[in-house]
């Protein structure tokens, strides 16, 4: 019994040090990340550690979701959400709810992940988890966006930029600052989007990098609005170059929908509209 105790606790060790590789792994992007990732969830299932799986295939959805895998994202989401509720973990489960949500938003489908995020929201606020609790209600607040609930989204995206810079979270107050700036832009002020996105990423620093591609799909559709076709244009194929550098391929297919509104030649424009709908069928994304 000692000795299986003994098996028992190094099997336990390996799982958790093989975890904090894997987590190391996904966070800067090696491409180790997957593989490790796999090891470790196996070796939570050998243990029977489930709160380990689930962590495991909320980082294999990430990857898969970054892969441009949506299909492997989501059902590795849902296998985290669904091992998390099954042990009671109210915060992992609502963790991969919001990512979930992220997903079902990024593919239009709004509808499904507007519950989806409302629930996540409230329990990551009701148990202190700020900071994913303000992504998933930016997430709401892109619904709104969308569904041309300007002045509601409007409310709802100061708040989360507030809420953002009161914590800390760089990122998502950026991300809601452009989101802001296309609003300006779809209630008919371009200039006003390009000053906005101009601030945004000025006090965002180093962190502006990550939001190159939306940031740049928002200002190229500010130059157009602005008679900048030729600058729009420009801008929109330096973006494309990039996001097929760095495969973001939900960024290339708005892109892609972008330069096809910002051509004249019907050829071209129809070239660009089938590149999009290329990888929106690829990622789920309705058109």
């Amino acid at each position: 019994a000692l000795l299986e105790s003994e098996e028992s606790g190094e099997s336990v060790a390996r799982a958790q040090a093989t975890s904090v590789l894997a987590w190391a792994a996904v966070m800067t992007d090696d491409a180790d990340a997957l593989d490790l990732c796999e090891a470790a969830r196996g070796l939570y299932v050998e243990v029977g550690d489930m709160a380990g799986q689930n962590h495991m295939n909320n980082n294999l959805g990430f990857l898969a979701y970054f892969d441009g895998r949506w299909d492997d994202a989501l059902q590795y989401y849902e296998s985290s959400r669904e091992g998390a509720a099954r042990i009671g973990n109210v915060v992992d489960a609502a963790f991969a709810e919001t990512n979930i949500g992220e997903l079902l938003v990024n593919q239009r489908r709004y509808f499904e992940a507007e519950s989806i995020l409302r629930d996540a929201a409230r329990v990551l606020r009701a148990t202190g988890e700020l900071s994913m609790a303000t992504f998933a209600e930016m997430l709401i607040a892109r619904i709104h966006l969308e569904a041309g609930q300007l002045e509601r989204a409007k409310a709802d995206l100061t708040q989360v930029v507030q809420d953002a810079d009161r914590i800390g979270y760089t990122s998502v107050s950026l991300e809601a600052a452009i989101h802001l700036a296309h609003l300006s832009l779809l209630a008919g002020d371009p200039e006003q989007a390009l000053e906005q996105l101009d601030r945004a990423v000025a006090g965002a620093g180093e962190e502006a990098e990550e939001f190159t591609l939306l940031e740049s799909r928002i200002r190229a559709a500010a130059l157009m609005a602005s008679g900048k076709a030729d600058d729009a244009r420009v801008l929109l194929e330096a973006s494309i170059a990039e996001a097929q550098e760095r495969q973001h391929h939900y960024e290339l297919a708005r892109l892609h929908e972008a330069k096809a509104e910002a051509i004249a030649d019907e050829r071209d424009a129809a070239a660009h509209r089938s590149f999009a709908a290329e990888f929106c069928d690829r990622l789920g994304i309705r058109i």
